[in-house]
């Protein structure tokens, strides 16, 4: 189980899925399947962290927000498949 991701706690992950693609821009099938969400925090830092992660939890890009239900709605909108999350202890 991954408990840090670039620094960061990671609060709350997705189940493994294919979720959407990261298109490379100018080739039509190439680019990055996200395979997983991850929502973390780096300590000291109010600011919730989504990370969209590939099959091999590297991430791949992020955005801010102030609250874990902001971060969640928006994997969800971003997301092509329902999420499962889960908490890490």
């Amino acid at each position: 189980m991954v408990e840090e991701l670039d620094g960061a706690n990671v609060i709350m992950i997705s189940d493994k899925g294919r979720y959407y693609r990261i298109k490379t821009l100018g080739v039509d099938d190439a680019g990055v399947e996200i395979c997983y969400f991850a929502i973390c925090k780096y300590d000291k830092d109010p600011t919730i962290y989504l990370f969209s992660c590939d099959v091999n939890m590297r991430v791949e890009g992020d955005s801010t927000f102030d609250s874990i239900n902001d971060a969640k709605e928006c994997a969800d909108r971003w997301s092509e498949v329902p999420i499962d999350w889960r908490y890490l202890p």
